[in-house]
């Protein structure tokens, strides 16, 4: 299958342009981006991961997906499985159908990503356009070329446990009705971001960064500074 692959800077932006691209729809990441209005800003300080408080800067996974839905008439389907047998015998039979499938996987059990770049985070999406023998060859947009990756890894990614636990989901465009995008979608998704970050919420949006900005001219000196350990 020609698969046109174009690096993006975040993965589940980066996975609906190509996927839309490929339906023959001219689209950017960051058009992708603004028209899901998942520009965001939250300080979540009763929520920690590895002991740290939750700063949330853009919209909640899968919204970017779905945020396609009102300015194009895009129309996704999400399938998730509760086995790994079930999960890949359903990629490999929408690959055989010649469709392009998004995955949300583990960064962590991707073997291709470097092992200083491996963490427990279990919502990375990718693409997956074809197979070859064991290995699914996979566009993910977090790296500038196409990569492989082994049925066994990418079957472990996509069945990780912990927090947003992927459960094997799979999900492609069922239909795209509209093949532009017109500037009144375009306005309709700057002003739903505009009340998004102008949200009379403590936490969230303008107000949240100057919430977090005053933690932080609150904190000690020299408070978050790391020793370099002695040569």
């Amino acid at each position: 299958m020609n698969f046109d692959h174009r690096h993006a800077a975040h993965c589940e932006s980066g996975v609906v342009a190509n996927l839309l691209r490929h339906h023959g729809l001219e689209m950017s990441e960051s058009l992708a981006f603004g028209l899901a209005s998942a520009l965001s800003f939250a300080y979540l300080p009763f929520i920690k991961v590895s002991g740290q408080p939750v700063v949330a800067y853009r919209a909640l996974p899968r919204a970017i997906i779905r945020g396609m839905k009102a300015p194009l008439d895009a129309h996704f389907r999400f399938e998730s499985f509760r086995s790994e047998a079930a999960g890949q015998a359903r990629l490999d039979a929408l690959l055989a159908e010649g469709r392009v499938v998004g995955l949300q996987t583990s960064v962590y059990w991707l073997p291709y990503f470097p092992p200083d770049m491996r963490f427990h985070f279990n919502v990375h999406n990718l693409l997956v356009y074809g197979k070859d023998g064991d290995d699914y060859l996979i566009s993910d947009p977090v790296f500038e070329h196409p990569v492989r990756c082994a049925s066994a890894d990418l079957a472990r990614a996509r069945f990780a446990k912990g927090v947003l636990a992927p459960k094997g989901l799979l999900y492609y465009p069922q239909r795209i009705e509209r093949q532009s995008v017109q500037p009144a979608a375009v306005r309709q998704a700057i002003a739903r971001n505009c009340r998004h970050m102008l949200a009379p919420v403590p936490i969230a949006g303008v107000r949240g960064m100057r919430f977090l900005a005053s933690r932080l001219e609150r904190l000690p000196a020299g408070a978050g500074h790391v020793r370099r350990p002695a040569d």
